[in-house]
């Protein structure tokens, strides 16, 4: 397979499949606790919130296509955590295990460290029954500082979350962008 691209979202280009992938993990899996896929339109909010705020928003496009997404949001929404960001990241399930989610992780982390940022913080729906992305998260550092125990119901069964925390080099030394 030749590599795929990275490159920063478009919000106005990108907005249609990035939804249209994590669609398909809003209702076939417990890797996000949302019930109903958003919107284009909200999708497009999300990235602009998260680049407005001077964030990475990253895509990763085969052939043209966008086949996967990570991006680091303010951490649990709040001003006050910062300089620590909450990461997503997800892939099309046709490029599931093709090396997408270590190109983008490796890619998000540099871009959270040239920020300045002090920690990437990963939410994992499913907890470890979610092994793709536990694995992909322990290969590049991060370490499991917490579980939630079936904390939520999806896909017809209570599910945990596991907790996620990478402690980047900077040490935080960004100033937080309102």
């Amino acid at each position: 397979m030749t590599v795929p691209t990275l490159r920063d979202a478009i919000a106005s280009l990108d907005a249609g499949p990035i939804r249209r992938i994590y669609a398909h993990y809003v209702l076939h899996s417990s890797a996000t606790f949302e019930e109903v896929p958003p919107t284009v339109s909200a999708m497009q909010q999300s990235i602009e919130y998260v680049q407005d705020r001077q964030l990475p928003f990253i895509v990763a496009e085969f052939d043209g296509k966008v086949v996967g997404y990570s991006s680091a949001k303010p951490f649990y929404g709040r001003s006050g955590f910062f300089p620590s960001v909450e990461n997503s990241i997800f892939i099309s399930p046709d490029f599931a295990g093709r090396g997408v989610g270590s190109l983008l992780m490796r890619e998000l982390i540099k871009q959270c460290e040239q920020r300045n940022l002090m920690n990437i913080i990963a939410l994992i729906g499913g907890g470890d029954a979610n092994n793709g992305s536990t694995r992909l998260h322990e290969k590049f550092g991060f370490r499991r500082v917490g579980q939630l125990e079936n904390c939520g119901r999806k896909v017809g069964e209570y599910c945990s979350m596991s907790i996620y925390q990478l402690t980047l080099p900077s040490q935080g030394s960004a100033e937080p962008t309102a």
